[in-house]
């Protein structure tokens, strides 16, 4: 794995403020997009990524198994009125439309999950467009 520092954009600030990204230093002291750097990976590299995304994806869904299972909905703060939707739509294989899997890896050892984040309108629009953009303007 590789970090390499490239010239931001011109102006891609703007592109990404356009449809919706923005950051909000109040929000965190991460900025929500970053233009002086990226990361070339080795085939072997995306593979490791690739295998524990989806060991990582199956053991959160096996979590999400365990509150339905359990009916631990309480302590995840979930309105009692969403469970019989939740139940349903896990029992119709509607696991989820997409998900974000931030993850820790330094090209060495396995990848270590940070966060996921499912079905949330920003992983959408990173994933379809702000990544998209770069890749096709950087």
């Amino acid at each position: 794995m590789e970090r390499r520092r490239i010239d931001p954009r011109p102006e891609w600030r703007q592109s990404l403020e356009a449809p919706g990204l923005v950051d909000r230093p109040e929000a965190s002291a991460a900025p929500a997009w970053r233009e002086d750097a990226c990361y070339g990976f080795r085939p072997d590299e995306t593979q490791a990524i690739g295998q524990a995304a989806a060991e990582l994806y199956g053991m959160c869904l096996k979590a999400v198994e365990h509150v339905l299972e359990r009916s631990r909905f309480r302590e995840y703060h979930l309105p009692r009125a969403l469970e019989p939707l939740l139940r349903d739509s896990w029992e119709r294989d509607e696991v989820s439309l997409c998900s974000r899997l931030d993850l820790a890896y330094d090209g060495t050892d396995a990848p270590k999950l940070l966060a996921c984040h499912a079905d949330v309108p920003a992983t959408l629009w990173e994933a379809a467009v702000a990544q998209r953009h770069w890749l096709e303007h950087a």
